[in-house]
């Protein structure tokens, strides 16, 4: 998860416009982030959070951060359809 949101940052900059520069800067900021979270995953902070479905704690970024969903995927054993779209 934390490596996707890292990827998808660097790609939304670039085609935003971004130089390498700003971007270094702004994925470094991000992991920074990561790493407070996984070191204090408390329920009493936010990050990301707009007010609207759920709540985005520090304990549960720390959750998630480190996932990889396909190895979830690949150990159901289920048929699952896949669909992937360009748009960030």
């Amino acid at each position: 998860m934390g490596d996707e949101m890292l990827l998808l940052t660097k790609k939304h900059m670039q085609e935003q416009g971004s130089d390498s520069q700003e971007i270094q800067v702004a994925l470094a900021q991000m992991q920074q982030q990561f790493n407070e979270m996984k070191s204090n995953p408390t329920s009493d902070k936010e990050w990301l959070y707009e007010g609207k479905i759920a709540r985005n704690t520090y304990k549960w970024w720390a959750s998630i951060l480190d996932l990889k969903l396909e190895s979830v995927l690949l150990s159901l054993e289920i048929p699952i359809y896949m669909a992937h779209g360009t748009a960030f």
